[in-house]
């Protein structure tokens, strides 16, 4: 519910931000995001702790059936007809590997800052508390360095702005799920503190399989699944 605050702060004819978008991702980021992040420092206090970032499929937000779609009009004060037109805007065959991590921090920036900042500001008001947070952003769906090179610099200036630069220990890290950056982490790694490897999206865009469901029909002896 929080996200769709977000993304539905357009004007209904031209898809233009509205100034009111500052204030929607203001209350996100100092309310459950940050109680979430607090939570969990505290479970792991003392231990790192990866935070895997903007990583859902947007178009996981929006219901698709039509009761859904007029339950959601109703609860933001929307006309259904731009809450239809969302749903089309964003729709996909095959979320997992659409408009989702790094590519969807491109296009909405905004997503990453806010992440970020509630994050910072659970951390220092873990610090207060007598905790030692050591967070960890993980950025999903990474394909090239300029991506990551993006990114760190709004995670960069998300600290400066809440006042966390000299006052959180952070890494930034990389969960590499696209053939492309597997293939050139030699680059990438000089970018970040550390890298995962996202072993079902890799073997979807490499061997050109469907993974979910498993496609029980190609799992031979020479031509097995990644189930």
């Amino acid at each position: 519910f929080l996200f769709f605050r977000f993304f539905f702060n357009y004007t209904a004819t031209t898809e233009i931000y509205t100034r009111s978008i500052v204030g929607s991702v203001r209350c996100v980021q100092e309310t459950d995001h940050k109680e979430d992040f607090k939570a969990l420092f505290k479970i792991m206090n003392g231990l790192p702790c990866i935070f895997r970032i903007i990583d859902p499929p947007l178009n996981s937000f929006f219901p698709s059936d039509k009761e859904g779609q007029i339950k959601l009009a109703e609860e933001l004060n929307l006309p259904i007809e731009l809450i239809e037109k969302q749903y089309s805007k964003f729709a996909e065959y095959n979320p997992s590997l659409g408009l989702r991590g790094s590519r969807l921090a491109v296009m909405y920036p905004e997503l990453v800052s806010m992440q970020a900042k509630a994050l910072f500001m659970a951390a220092l008001e873990c610090i207060e508390e007598g905790f030692q947070p050591l967070p960890c952003l993980e950025l999903p769906m990474i394909s090239t360095v300029a991506e990551v090179t993006f990114l760190k610099e709004i995670i960069a200036e998300a600290a400066e702005e809440i006042g966390a630069s000299d006052k959180i220990r952070y890494k930034i890290g990389l969960l590499l799920e696209v053939p492309r950056a597997a293939l050139t982490s030699d680059e990438l790694t000089k970018e970040v503190d550390f890298m995962h490897f996202g072993t079902k999206d890799l073997t979807q865009l490499t061997c050109l399989l469907y993974t979910s469901p498993s496609p029980r029909d190609l799992s031979t002896s020479r031509m097995p699944s990644s189930a």
